[in-house]
């Protein structure tokens, strides 16, 4: 009898997230606090010497030597499918800053992987 309670108790409230007015109203004020947070960037006035946020980077891994780009971007806008990362994903943080030719070694899920940065620039000046 305890223990249908407890799951009970569980279902109710992973339910709760879908259907309490409390958890949808608390959502509703965290996207208009990060909305009311967010900044527009114009990139068209930016350097491509250093890789920022709205950079598209284009990395070589040091030891298969594929490449890859991807663009940086804030974390509600990052899809990989689109090959935009979050500027607070691990390759994100480890590319802010840096300049063409830097290595950059990165702790990943899937273990260290070390990249060469090959080209920074931004889709306008493509």
């Amino acid at each position: 009898m305890q223990r249908n309670g407890f799951f009970d108790e569980e279902k109710r409230i992973k339910n709760c997230r879908y259907f309490c007015p409390d958890f949808k109203k608390k959502r509703v004020q965290e996207l208009e606090n990060n909305l009311a947070l967010s900044q527009v960037i114009d990139l068209k006035n930016l350097s491509s010497d250093k890789v920022v946020f709205g950079s598209t980077v284009t990395i070589e891994d040091i030891h298969t030597g594929k490449s890859i780009q991807y663009q940086l971007v804030g974390p509600f806008e990052s899809d990989i499918s689109q090959n935009t990362i979050s500027v607070t994903s691990p390759i994100g943080k480890a590319l802010i800053g840096k300049s063409m030719g830097d290595g950059v070694t990165v702790k990943t899920p899937g273990g260290i992987r070390e990249f060469e940065i090959v080209n920074i620039f931004f889709k306008e000046q493509q």
